[in-house]
């Protein structure tokens, strides 16, 4: 991947991307797959076998180091994981505030393990995405108890999980070169994911084609994120994560409640206005980074 786009290009299509893999898995889970051991192994897997022809032809090769290509599929299978299971708990406009916590993660990792240390101003707006993501969480139902439960849990141990990732995908790029990496790590990933086998083996024989074709469309959008996002991590991963993280998925969402109602999540109006205020805030905070 030889462009000469900043690593923002590449970060703000990371965020679009994901942003509609968050929504056509959310689809998938409400719908079609209840089983997330299932969605999760299979999603991979097609992203994988996606990977493997682009990475062969840009000439991915056997890695210089394997240390940090290790880590860096173990982190993105954890991350993966506890992705998913978010998704089976929470609304997107819910779960998506909450994936914020990566910047907080990441910032911290980036400045004590890479030295990519940040201006007061790039401290300021980080705070902004913070506190936009604490508006846009707004629920009539929500309580204490909701804000700390399971769901939540999954959705802080994946930012942190992939916050971890980002660092190792930094490093292990630079010893052995875009694709390598990307291949490789999706390898190590989908091996960890066939342990998970015996969670979803039988049920995985009844799966549709029209299935299958709507976990393709989310290993799609899941590849593309993955590959804009790995280079812009290559240059910077701080101010990529913030941009990444922000919740365009949220807007999606809002608006397919006001076009199909109940189909993916609805809400009083007041609570979309205030959810939609933080996350004005966040991608004002988000621009102004990039």
């Amino acid at each position: 991947m030889h462009f000469n786009f900043s690593f923002q290009i590449f970060a703000w299509i990371a965020s679009l991307a994901y942003a509609l893999e968050v929504v056509a898995t959310k689809l998938l889970s409400k719908h079609e797959i209840k089983n997330p051991w299932l969605l999760n192994f299979a999603y991979s897997g097609l992203v994988l076998i996606l990977t493997v022809p682009l990475a062969l032809y840009f000439h991915a090769a056997l890695p210089v180091r394997w240390g940090n290509i290790i880590w860096a599929g173990v982190f993105w299978a954890l991350a993966n994981i506890f992705y998913i299971f978010t998704l089976y708990k929470l609304d997107i406009t819910t779960a998506t505030p909450l994936f914020n916590a990566r910047i907080v993660f990441t910032v911290v990792l980036a400045e004590l393990l890479l030295k990519e240390w940040l201006s007061p101003n790039q401290l300021f707006l980080i705070a902004l995405v913070l506190v936009g993501g604490v508006l846009v969480s707004l629920d009539e139902r929500l309580s204490r108890r909701s804000m700390f439960g399971r769901g939540t849990v999954y959705a802080v141990l994946a930012m942190l999980a992939f916050s971890v990732d980002a660092i190792f995908i930094n490093r292990a790029i630079a010893q052995s070169g875009f694709w390598t990496v990307t291949l490789w790590s999706a390898i190590i990933a989908q091996a960890l994911f066939c342990l998970t086998l015996p969670r979803f083996a039988f049920e995985a024989k009844f799966v549709a084609g029209r299935q299958w074709t709507y976990i393709l469309c989310v290993a799609i959008f899941d590849l593309i994120g993955i590959l804009a996002a790995n280079r812009a991590y290559a240059q910077n991963v701080s101010i990529s994560s913030a941009i990444i993280t922000l919740p365009l998925s949220a807007l999606m969402a809002f608006i397919l409640s006001l076009a199909v109602p109940k189909f993916l999540e609805k809400h009083s109006l007041k609570v979309y206005l205030v959810r939609f205020a933080g996350a004005a805030l966040m991608v004002y905070a988000g621009i102004k980074l990039s």
